[in-house]
């Protein structure tokens, strides 16, 4: 059996539309299991009206003090009967035949011991696929830290074995209410355990203004010992950690410097007084001597995205390049539009030109940029994600001990 998860937190408004597409599918061989994560609305109301109707399918529905999606995940995890745990957002859908895709599936993984579940694609409205069409027919075996060479950017809809996630519970930190999923689904992926990735829309999402992904950075802010467990944890799975995270350290505590006293720095990044006081004098003579202006190559859905991320970050976007005309119609306050990648005299002014939606394989006109520049090297950033594109950013922007041409 399957077990549909459903985090909600006042979404009373929109959750019948994933009730409704529970309702239309071809198989109910599934229970929703819903954890309530303190909604102030009439939520619990609507869900026990719900439950008092002949549904095809067990509710379940949780109660708990609101702590953020990551602890009702866990909550979730524990209470499940499913032997596969289907996470969908409470403003989000499945399209009618979900159920059975997965089914058909798990036929084939269940007694893999090597597979941590299946995932199908995510589409928005309009069907068009969430994040980067994907270089594979039919399915293939990867893990999460593999998704980019076949495509795999964007939001998936993956299905978990249960009795895995029960061995990775999300790490939760008092005070804190958000830590990003990568942080399990990568220590999952990074003890060798491999998603079967299908080729196929399964679910359907929209992102809304009052969901996590618009808060942009402030959520990692508000946050930061989640976030200090994702950075530190994502430079030892790229194969870029020192044994000391020095490299996380220097990038984590120039985004958080103005928010953070001395002392929370000292106690998250497990560091003494001359060790910060050392960061402090590292960032501050990298900064003062390179500036952080860079050039963003692609002007997609996710070159969109990025620069609405930049916004909040100490990083200057001066231009933003896009050989698609229909592109380059927004406006960005400062940032300049161009077309002739080969015409930009201040390219020689960056500090590294990030490549957005990069495939392998696949030539970018823009080798010049590999020249030196205040001693440090500029190159092309190769994009896997929102944020670790800013994440990357920020590594080159103070110059870590890293091969900075192609990352």
């Amino acid at each position: 059996m399957i077990t549909v998860f459903t985090a909600t937190y006042n979404r009373e408004y929109l959750i019948g539309q994933l009730y409704q597409s529970l309702l239309s599918q071809t198989s109910y061989d599934f229970e929703w299991l819903i954890v309530d994560d303190g909604s102030t609305d009439s939520t619990d109301e609507l869900i026990r009206q719900w439950k008092n109707n002949l549904n095809p399918f067990p509710i379940q529905y949780i109660q708990q003090k609101n702590g953020g999606k990551h602890r009702a995940i866990n909550r979730g995890v524990q209470e499940a009967k499913g032997d596969a745990f289907f996470i969908v957002d409470s403003d989000d859908y499945l399209i009618d035949n979900a159920i059975q895709l997965i089914e058909d599936w798990w036929k084939n993984i269940a007694s893999d011991s090597s597979l941590a579940g299946v995932s199908g694609l995510k589409a928005n409205k309009d069907m068009s696929v969430v994040g980067d069409a994907v270089v594979f027919d039919g399915y293939v075996d990867a893990t999460n830290l593999e998704r980019p060479r076949y495509g795999l950017n964007g939001d998936k809809a993956e299905v978990y074995k249960t009795a895995i996630l029960r061995k990775y519970p999300f790490p939760e930190f008092e005070g804190e209410k958000f830590l990003t999923e990568a942080v399990v689904w990568d220590k999952i992926a990074y003890d060798g355990y491999k998603i079967r990735w299908y080729n196929q829309i399964i679910y359907i999402c929209e992102y809304r203004e009052d969901g996590l992904t618009h808060q942009g950075m402030n959520i990692f802010f508000q946050n930061p010992k989640g976030w200090w467990l994702y950075m530190r944890q994502s430079s030892l799975f790229s194969g870029k950690s020192d044994g000391r995270d020095y490299p996380a350290k220097l990038n984590y505590y120039e985004w958080l410097h103005i928010r953070l006293t001395d002392r929370e720095f000292m106690d998250i990044l497990c560091v003494n007084r001359e060790e910060l006081e050392f960061i402090k004098r590292y960032i501050k003579n990298t900064i003062e001597s390179i500036g952080k202006n860079i050039a963003v190559y692609g002007l997609g859905q996710r070159g969109q995205k990025l620069l609405r991320l930049y916004r909040e970050t100490p990083i200057t976007v001066k231009y933003v390049l896009d050989k698609n005309k229909k592109n380059v119609t927004s406006n960005y306050n400062t940032v300049v539009f161009e077309i002739n990648y080969n015409g930009i005299k201040e390219f020689a002014t960056m500090l590294f030109v990030l490549a957005n939606n990069y495939k392998e394989g696949q030539e970018y006109p823009l080798a010049h940029i590999s020249q030196g520049h205040g001693g440090y090297n500029l190159g092309i950033i190769l994009v896997q994600d929102s944020m670790q594109a800013i994440l990357k950013c920020s590594n080159l922007g103070i110059a870590y001990d890293y091969d900075m041409r192609v990352c």
